[in-house]
């Protein structure tokens, strides 16, 4: 459960909308993420991602993000494959544009280096905490942001069936925008319940992730632990 300092239980966020239309989403007491009108969204995490968990934990940590949502983007970029890498030169497992490796490293990334697992997931969840302040926990427009670089209202250019539910610029496959945020919802709604990802001092199905007030803790047993602050 989360509490605030009087000991009241929070409730879930507030809702988030992506500026474009569609669905509104919200983050849940446990840590996984709710469509509205839709529910929890929930696809298995592909197999190869779990043998990441460890990095995932430790970047997370460091850079102070939902832990699961990191397991959601590595899950829709790259499946956990080291070696993917896009049409358009992503790279790895959170697959990074060469360009966007250098600016988060502040130094040039080797073609090689970048493929190397731990410096891709780190570089790579830094990028997702600059989404998390820029966007202020919005899932829809961090999920967005990922995948486009920016949130941008409308469909790609060779997407003649149109934009996704959230009428977020995305990826096009088979004509039409990728719904990229609920995918990776799904994911990371997934890896709440099975743990990827997870440490052994936070490993509470992602309750200790929570985006909520600043100054509220979890109390898991007799263990007491700060919680992510939206």
């Amino acid at each position: 459960m989360i509490y605030d300092s009087l000991g009241v239980v929070q409730p879930p966020s507030t809702w988030f909308d992506s500026g474009c239309g569609g669905p509104r989403a919200r983050w849940l007491t446990d840590g996984r993420i709710e469509i509205e009108g839709q529910g929890t969204l929930t696809t298995g995490v592909p197999p190869a991602v779990g043998q990441w968990g460890a990095l995932i934990a430790k970047a997370s940590a460091k850079y102070d993000v939902p832990a699961q949502l990191v397991v959601g983007v590595m899950s829709v970029e790259s499946k956990g494959d080291p070696k993917a890498l896009s049409y358009a030169g992503a790279a790895g497992l959170m697959q990074l544009m060469p360009a966007t490796a250098d600016y988060l490293a502040k130094r040039k990334v080797s073609s090689t280096e970048i493929f190397e697992p731990s410096l891709n997931v780190d570089l790579g969840v830094k990028y997702v905490r600059e989404l998390w302040d820029r966007y202020k926990g919005n899932p829809i427009k961090i999920a967005a942001g990922y995948n486009a670089g920016s949130v941008k209202c409308g469909a790609p250019g060779k997407c003649p069936d149109g934009p996704n539910q959230w009428n977020v610029i995305t990826d096009c496959a088979s004509g039409k925008a990728v719904d990229y945020p609920a995918k990776m919802f799904a994911y990371s709604n997934a890896a709440v319940a099975s743990g990827v990802g997870t440490s052994s001092a936070t490993n509470n199905k992602g309750a200790s992730w929570l985006p909520v007030a600043a100054g509220i803790v979890l109390v898991a047993g007799a263990t007491v632990l700060l919680v992510r602050s939206a």
